[in-house]
């Protein structure tokens, strides 16, 4: 490893840690495939996010695959911004 990329390792966090400050949700398998393809998935918060949260959302590993936003009025999450497509 150079010095260059040996910087960049630790100039750079990883997508989860940066918005390590906002709630996640680990989905499903098939919840993965949803928001990957930028469906909205059903969650039943119980009263632990409010309408318009911003959510992370994870796979079953904890990596990060979607931000999205909880909507109270039918109990689901929206995906806003998909990090990577799911592959299988």
């Amino acid at each position: 490893m150079n010095i260059a990329e040996e910087a960049v390792g630790k100039t750079l966090l990883p997508l989860d840690k940066a918005v390590a400050q906002l709630p996640y949700v680990d989905l499903s398998a098939e919840d993965v495939v949803r928001i990957s393809h930028g469906l909205t998935v059903q969650h039943t918060a119980e009263g632990t996010f409010s309408s318009g949260d911003h959510v992370r959302l994870r796979d079953q590993h904890g990596d990060l695959v979607a931000i999205g936003t909880f909507i109270a009025a039918d109990q689901s999450l929206h995906p806003k911004v998909v990090f990577a497509p799911h592959e299988k």
